[in-house]
């Protein structure tokens, strides 16, 4: 994932990334199998949060 912020220290391998003008990338890759994952984005703050399910082929 990247935020575009290029003063943003953060790693790309950490499993979190706070946004940057409220907008985050986020690219994810599937094994070999087919099946469904399920990214989900939270807010700490306000608690809110929301998923997609996604289907891998």
């Amino acid at each position: 994932m990247c935020n575009g912020d290029a003063t943003s220290t953060e790693t790309f391998t950490e499993p979190t990334m706070k946004l940057f003008h409220g907008q985050l990338v986020v690219l994810v890759q599937s094994t070999k199998q087919a099946g469904e994952m399920t990214l989900t984005v939270k807010d700490k703050k306000t608690g809110m949060k929301s998923s997609v399910k996604i289907a891998t082929k």
